[in-house]
């Protein structure tokens, strides 16, 4: 993708840095991700640019921002029917488990393990 693309979800925009480049942006679905959310209210945006992955929803706003230097690899896709859970563990410990189309999940998992 170019890095003059822009993001679907417009509150990711913001969190942007000037000359960061958006490498994937999916729809996704946060599983556990707390704050008394629950998984279904969790549905947005997953963005991987060149410098840290974004989950972001219209109501909710940004729930994710890791810099991909706090990713430990590797980062694995279990696959299910249609989908997959994309699992991203971080240094302190704490897995975050999206759901994503099957393409994208392993498109994301590869791209994060070649840069970390």
């Amino acid at each position: 993708m170019n890095g003059d693309k822009q993001a679907r979800l417009g509150i990711i925009n913001d969190h942007l840095q000037p000359g960061e480049e958006i490498l994937y942006d999916v729809l996704a679905l946060l599983l556990d991700p707390g704050g008394g959310l629950k998984a279904w209210e969790a549905e947005g945006h997953l963005l991987l640019s060149d410098r840290r992955l974004i989950f972001g929803t219209p109501e909710h706003g940004i729930l994710l921002n890791i810099r991909t230097r706090q990713i430990k690899v590797p980062v694995r896709v279990r696959n299910r029917i249609l989908m997959a859970h994309l699992l991203v563990p971080l240094e302190d410990g704490t897995i975050h488990r999206l759901v994503v189309n099957r393409r994208s999940a392993r498109a994301i998992a590869d791209a994060i393990n070649r840069v970390v």
